[in-house]
């Protein structure tokens, strides 16, 4: 479990929540922390042309998206849309 706050300043040491013996790391607030994402390249194609991507690897999720400016490149139809809204905690 993570939890954020914008109380908590920069480099401050883990939170232990109240009855809990769960740990929590404030990951959004550690500096130095090097992440590594899974990645492979994928082949996509189309009617008139094939380019090669990188995807990114989630393993956690049950759907798979694509960029709308990847998906006009390669003439795909949108068979229904979703916007996806990213938020990160200043």
């Amino acid at each position: 479990m993570t939890v954020m706050s914008r109380e908590l300043k920069p480099k401050d040491s883990p939170t232990v929540l109240p009855d809990s013996s769960h740990e929590v790391l404030m990951t959004s607030l550690i500096d130095n922390l090097k992440v590594f994402l899974q990645t492979l390249k994928v082949m996509l194609k189309s009617d008139i042309k094939e380019v090669c991507v990188r995807a990114l690897i989630d393993t956690g999720s049950q759907k798979s998206y694509i960029i709308k400016k990847t998906a006009e490149k390669m003439s795909y139809v949108a068979l229904r849309e979703k916007e996806v809204v990213h938020c990160l905690m200043v």
